[in-house]
């Protein structure tokens, strides 16, 4: 994959194994870096505000946050990502 850009190399890998798949979830302590992300932004939203989230990968940070807000919009530089967010 030598001379491919970051995109192209990280769309090849998806194919190569089925697409992006993340099969952990968090089970770090209390107080952690994302307790700590999760409340930062959730102090932040509101039902009249609009949310652009850089990087969306997958979609897992809009599970929680587009339900309290009036609009989110996810962009990621990876297809495989965002056809895994839109479902």
């Amino acid at each position: 994959m030598a001379g491919l850009d970051v995109i192209e190399r990280m769309e090849r890998i998806a194919q190569r194994f089925g697409g992006f798949y993340y099969p952990w979830l968090s089970t770090l302590g209390a107080h952690d870096g994302e307790a700590a992300y999760t409340e930062l932004v959730d102090s932040h939203l509101s039902a009249t505000a609009t949310v652009l989230a850089a990087g969306c990968g997958p979609g897992r940070a809009m599970v929680w946050f587009a339900p309290k807000v009036d609009r989110y919009i996810g962009y990621d530089l990876s297809e495989s990502f965002i056809r895994i967010a839109r479902e």
